[in-house]
């Protein structure tokens, strides 16, 4: 049986291309420590902390034309450094969450490991992404998966720029 697929519908139309995520470090040295987060906390956490969220904003200039002026995304590339000044207050936010002693307590290690941060560019720009159903907004999402471990960071934070493809 041969799978048909309409070229008309929205999730044929978005193409999504990601570079490798990168680790973002605090600018400067942060505290070393772990943050135990109580069984009520951690309970309630579950929902609001392994959740994803997502924010949209239109650059002034479009993506494409400051591309093609200087070669890189300056954009994403001064979100980045200003990520690693804003993790120097926001530490924990560098570590890792894992399991704690229990398995209804979280522990947050802040060892500074990073955020990730990912770019990523589509062939669709914001005002047709309002469009489309909402359901196909979770194609723009980054799926973290973590290896060995069950440490998984706080942070991940994805940079969409639009360019027509």
């Amino acid at each position: 049986m041969e799978h048909y697929n309409n070229p008309f519908e929205p999730i044929n139309l978005l193409v999504v291309v990601r570079k490798a995520p990168r680790l973002v470090v605090p600018a400067l040295e942060t505290p070393n420590n772990v943050l135990h987060i109580s069984t009520e906390n951690a309970c309630m956490a579950f929902g609001s902390v392994l959740s994803s969220h997502m924010l949209l904003f239109e650059a002034s200039q479009p993506i494409h034309e400051q591309y093609s002026k200087v070669g890189h995304l300056p954009t994403s590339h001064g979100l980045a450094r200003s990520l690693e000044r804003v993790l120097v207050a926001y530490y924990p936010l560098a570590g890792r969450l894992r399991p704690g002693p229990t398995p209804t307590q979280l522990q947050l290690a802040c060892n500074a490991q990073g955020a990730i941060y990912v770019d990523a560019q589509a062939n669709i720009s914001l005002a047709e992404l309002k469009k489309l159903d909402k359901v196909y907004w979770s194609d723009l999402q980054y799926d973290f998966v973590p290896h060995a471990s069950l440490e998984i960071p706080p942070l991940i934070v994805q940079v969409y720029a639009y360019f027509p493809l």
